[in-house]
Formats: C-alpha cells, structure tokens, sequence
C-alpha cells in the first residue's frame, strides 16, 4: 500500500472517522512507532475531547513528512479493532486505483489529451493547414501560409466551403 493512497483514502473518510474513533490508543501507537513526536504527543492531550483531539491528530498526520504515516495509522486502527473504518479505507483504496487505472487507460488511448498527444496534434494541425493550401493552389508559393492568412481574411472568399469540402474528403 502507498502512503499517498492512503492519505488520500483517510482524506475521503476524514468525517466519519472523526465521529467514531476514541484516538487515544491510535496516538499511543503512532508515537510507540515514531510517527508523533513527543511534543505533538503532549500538545494532541491538551485537548479534552475525542474527536477534537482526532481532529488535531489528522491535522499533525496530514503535514507529516513521514514516509509511512498512513501506513502505520491503518495498523493502529487494526489494532485497535476499527475493522470497519480499515474496511472502509481498503474500500476507498480499490477505488482510487480502479479511477487511475481507468484515467491511464483514456490517456492511451486518447493520447492526443496527453501530455505526448500534444506532440501529434501540433503534427496533425501542421499536415492539415499543408493540406488546405496545396489544396488551394497556393502552397507552393514562397510565402504560403502568409498567403493563405490574407487569402482567408478577405471578405470574398469562400473560406467555409474549402472547409466543408476538406472536411468531406477525409
């Protein structure tokens, strides 16, 4: 399991699992683990109520650098016998990973709204414009495209019809 799915997953139930888990015991493992300091340990026993304290207990694990943070608090909710919140956070797990595999899947095949697609479509806008002067007899002049601007700016031509006709052939 990745941490930042993790992350992700308690971010999705952060509600529902501040109004049902009594952190104590979760705080006591996490620092056992050294995942809080003891200063944010003592600094999360100030509060006097639970889902405040869970509340400041999410907030100090959400800025947490460490590389196994959610890791390490799943653990502790299993071991503290949250089975249905871990069941919950798997659940939400199974899918994040279904919606990006599903989003890498659109990219390849899709892969003009990629990031390499880019590349492609500059080469395909490229082809088109070359295939739209020849076209019009005026793509083998030296200034071409410059040629082609003016040709489609002026008010007599017939711009939209070259448009629907290429549009037709292809």
């Amino acid at each position: 399991m990745e941490n930042e799915a993790l992350k992700q997953a308690f971010r999705n139930l952060h509600a529902k699992i501040t109004k049902n888990v009594t952190p104590d015991s979760v705080i006591d493992e996490l620092v056992s683990k050294r995942i809080i300091s003891d200063k944010d340990f003592c600094d999360l026993r100030q509060s006097q109520d639970a889902t405040n304290r869970c509340r400041d207990l999410f907030a100090l694990l959400y800025s947490s650098s460490h590389p196994e943070t959610f890791i390490q608090l799943r653990e502790a909710l299993l071991l503290d016998k949250y089975h249905e919140i871990v069941h919950e956070i798997d659940k939400q797990l199974t899918e994040l990973s279904a919606q990006q595999s599903q989003q890498q899947q659109q990219q390849q095949r899709h892969p003009s709204q990629s990031t390499d697609g880019k590349l492609l479509s500059a080469a395909c806008n490229c082809a088109w414009r070359r295939s739209v002067l020849l076209l019009t007899g005026i793509g083998d002049s030296y200034l071409g495209y410059n040629t082609f601007a003016r040709w489609r700016a002026s008010k007599d031509s017939n711009f939209v019809t070259v448009l629907l006709l290429l549009l037709l052939l292809l």
